[in-house]
């Protein structure tokens, strides 16, 4: 009887894993500048309308509030989502995402044997550098590591406004740039 309950435990867990849903969550800075998760989705599917979905539940349950920060990943139908429903909020890249897809865009040898990494990680958490400096800055390290044609560091580095923290030294930050 023990084996058979065990069994059933076994294929109910394994049979929930084939839905693959994503979760949303929402997420706020207290006064104490601590992260407080207020609510939190689960969609089948990741499409704009799906999102919308999500995101206009997610205003009639605070009241129609709209925030003052959204912070997400790059993902292009979340943007669009958080575009038509929210009434301009300014929104942010996570860096933590953005510092994640690093090491998928460049080999892991090119990263161990160069200094790159640690030169890019100083040039974009440097909050006090000035703007026309960092652009500079950025135009040499590509140069550099000849890295100026790479699609994927001209689409970042043209987004910069949205994830480079000091295009928004205007907006505090609390710590959100490092949050997941």
């Amino acid at each position: 009887m023990g084996a058979t309950k065990a069994y059933k435990l076994k294929s109910t867990l394994k049979d929930s894993f084939q839905y693959a849903l994503v979760i949303v969550p929402f997420t706020v800075i207290d006064h104490h500048k601590s992260f407080v998760t207020v609510g939190a989705g689960l969609l089948s599917m990741e499409d704009v309308a799906s999102y919308k979905w999500l995101l206009e539940q997610f205003l009639k349950t605070h009241s129609n509030k709209q925030p003052l920060l959204v912070l997400t990943d790059q993902d292009a139908a979340m943007k669009q989502a958080i575009d038509s429903v929210f009434c301009q909020p300014k929104r942010r890249l996570c860096m933590w995402h953005i510092m994640k897809k690093l090491p998928k865009k460049l080999s892991v040898e090119f990263l161990k044997s160069t200094d790159f990494n640690k030169r890019f990680n100083k040039l974009v958490w440097d909050i006090y550098i000035e703007l026309h400096i960092f652009e500079m800055s950025w135009e040499l390290l590509m140069k550099e590591y000849n890295l100026k044609d790479e699609k994927w560091f001209k689409d970042t580095f043209e987004n910069k406004e949205a994830w480079v923290p000091v295009y928004f030294n205007d907006f505090p930050r609390c710590g959100l740039m490092k949050t997941m």
